[in-house]
């Protein structure tokens, strides 16, 4: 379902009730760029690689947000999916205190877009707007603000003064009257200026006059008890829907974070960084605050890719590519045959294949990940037993002899129609205390990262995981003690990278071109002769790192 700015707002309802409906969420952006260019760069430490994500997440905006609720139904025996397809533009003219939004966008991810069929127009004109929560904190101090005309004056220009006399003048004839022809009188104004300044002059002069604006004038007018009560019940009406329209897309993001159900998606480490630094606050400076605000938001993170590839059970059936089309591909064998996913009677839009539109990735993203999660479970808990329907002898029989019964009960108005079962299993993700089960703790909150020497990045602990790999070193040293040798007798193998550990510093080059003993045995010597003492240096294949 495509959701654009003009019906968001109607939508609102349908949205919230499939995300509290749901067993579990997935999720999918489309960005204006993805990262800077010109790094060439194989391998990269973790704290350089989240300095590219939180610059990439400053950088540039998410133009399409997808997302995608799936529910279990037991009487059909299947899970119902609810595809949502947002455009999100960023709109400046809600937040008046400050300049409007500037983003970046890199001309390949805009190139893609457009092949993609991607509709600009849409995104520009109809994209949904948002604010963040300090964002909106502004905008309510400011439109408060004004609904109690508690704002500074400002500077009469010379020019302006004759009109200003001339509307005060106005204004003091019709309060001289009694305004007994009429109850209110018009001040034309020419400008945002003038009517700045009426506003400042019937404020000041004429405190117990009311002023409401009109296209092309100011309308003075003196309102008793009641109807003051009526017109501060409809501005705080406007303002309570204005505030709404803001906010716009966050409200979204504030269902999903409270929901505390599991959210999916595939490679998503980058989307988790834009959906924080995008709606919620910039991201933070270390890799370790943004885990905590991360795992805060999202407490049951899932990625597919991670499924795929660092799951023993299942990179052990997976042996093609681990992109989201080819993982749509492989769930449709047999032995993923659990369970079946049907698209909800007003989500028939991606019946079809609309690959790299937002919604779809994301109706593929869950699909995915809940018949890999489905085999886990299989793995675990043994085969599925699918449920047999049997009919009540009993109650065939006596169907069929009812001849003799008064009333005939075939067309009982009550009679619930018969849903038919497919007959696939549901696969839980929480237990009753709505806690993960084992198997969803046992993958959560390990997602995908690339040129790292980590299998994955971890939301709760130290990456611990390493791809075992012939370029990588352990030195039984602390960084600082050995990183000036390093630099030196590192200089014949090429660049390298490093990171801590508790108990050793792991060296990692781009390319190793020599035998592994050789750049051991440089390591070792050099370290020895440079702090005279003997420093233990082992390969990656005989250091076995797991668990240290």
């Amino acid at each position: 379902m495509e959701i654009y700015h003009g019906d968001f707002a109607s939508k609102l309802p349908m949205i919230k009730e499939a995300i509290d409906a749901c067993d579990f969420m997935a999720f999918d952006t489309e960005l204006s760029g993805l990262h800077r260019p010109g790094n060439t760069q194989h391998l990269d430490s973790r704290d350089f690689r989240y300095n590219e994500l939180k610059e990439a997440a400053d950088r540039f905006i998410i133009v399409q947000f997808g997302l995608c609720t799936f529910k279990w139904d037991q009487p059909s025996g299947r899970y119902f999916a609810q595809p949502f397809n947002f455009y999100i533009y960023p709109r400046g003219m809600y937040i008046r205190s400050g300049p409007s939004r500037v983003f970046h966008i890199q001309a390949q991810a805009f190139e893609f877009l457009a092949k993609q069929a991607f509709d600009f127009n849409k995104w520009v004109y109809q994209g949904i707007p948002y604010l963040t929560p300090d964002e909106e904190d502004v905008f309510v101090e400011n439109r408060r603000r004004l609904m109690s005309d508690n704002i500074p004056d400002i500077q009469v220009d010379e020019k302006e003064r004759g009109f200003l006399a001339a509307a005060v003048e106005t204004i003091q004839n019709w309060v001289d009257k009694g305004h007994k022809d009429q109850n209110y009188v018009n001040i034309e104004a020419r400008n945002a200026y003038q009517r700045r300044l009426l506003y400042q002059e019937v404020r000041n002069k004429f405190p117990d006059l009311s002023t409401e604006g009109r296209r092309g004038f100011i309308r003075i007018m003196r309102l008793d008890a009641k109807e003051q009560e009526k017109r501060t019940n409809e501005m705080e009406k406007q303002f309570q829907s204005d505030r709404t329209e803001a906010v716009g897309f966050r409200q979204v993001i504030d269902w999903m974070t409270s929901s505390k159900k599991p959210l999916v998606g595939h490679n998503m480490l980058l989307d988790v960084a834009h959906v924080i630094g995008q709606f919620i606050q910039p991201l933070p400076d270390t890799k370790e605050e943004f885990k905590v605000l991360a795992h805060n938001m999202f407490p049951i993170m899932v990625d597919t890719k991670f499924l795929a590839t660092c799951v023993p059970e299942l990179s052990e059936v997976i042996t093609g590519s681990t992109d989201l089309e080819s993982l749509r591909f492989e769930t449709t064998r047999h032995m993923f045959k659990n369970p079946r996913i049907d698209l909800g009677g007003y989500y028939m839009r991606y019946a079809a294949d609309k690959a790299h539109e937002a919604g779809y990735d994301a109706f593929m993203t869950g699909s995915v990940f809940i018949k890999l999660m489905s085999y886990l479970y299989e793995k675990e808990h043994g085969p599925f037993v699918e449920e047999e329907k049997e009919k009540d002898e009993d109650q065939v029989s006596s169907s069929e002899n009812s001849e003799d019964e008064e009333e005939d009960t075939q067309f009982d108005d009550d009679e619930e129609e018969e849903v038919y079962n497919y007959g696939s299993v549901h696969v839980p993700l929480l237990d009753e205390q709505q806690q993960q089960t084992a198997l969803v703790a046992r993958v959560s909150n390990k997602v995908s990262q690339a040129r790292t020497i980590y299998r994955y990045f971890d939301f709760l602990h130290p990456e611990q995981d390493l791809i075992n790999k012939p370029n990588t070193f352990f030195v039984q040293a602390k960084l600082q003690d050995i990183q000036a040798h390093l630099d030196v007798l590192t200089q014949p193998y090429g660049s390298y990278i490093t990171e801590q550990t508790d108990t050793a510093t792991i060296v990692a080059f781009q390319r190793v071109t020599v035998p592994v003993q050789e750049i051991v045995d440089a390591l070792a010597d050099g370290l020895h002769k440079a702090l005279d003492l003997k420093v233990d240096v082992k390969s990656a294949q005989e250091y076995n790192f797991i668990g240290k």
